[in-house]
């Protein structure tokens, strides 16, 4: 499988999930800002350690493409905004509107 839809419907302003990612398991830590209206995105190892701490989500761009390391993922996460509008998702909006798309390593170019 070379591209897959990670699953984030949640109604919290704050959730996580366990991706399994090229064979990798890491944990995706998602953050409401109600100041900003936005959220933002935090990527763990299995284990809990941080890799990055939280970044803002902004579609249409590949997300921590500037990030590389060994313990990071080799392909590459993309927020999608299903209705091709190009907008940042609000509240309620990841896991429907918004979809988080993972490339996997053979597939980037």
């Amino acid at each position: 499988m070379a591209i897959r839809i990670i699953d984030l419907t949640n109604a919290d302003p704050y959730f996580s999930k366990v991706a399994t990612l090229d064979g990798t398991d890491f944990i995706l830590e998602f953050q409401w800002n109600e100041r900003e209206a936005r959220h933002y995105c935090s990527l763990k190892d299995a284990a809990g350690t941080e890799l990055v701490g939280a970044t803002k989500v902004v579609v249409d761009t590949p997300w921590l493409v500037h990030e590389t390391s060994a313990s990071m993922p080799a392909g590459q996460l993309w927020f999608i905004d299903s209705t091709g509008a190009g907008i940042d998702p609000g509240l309620l909006d990841l896991g429907r509107r918004v979809q988080l798309m993972y490339v996997e390593e053979a597939n980037v170019t």
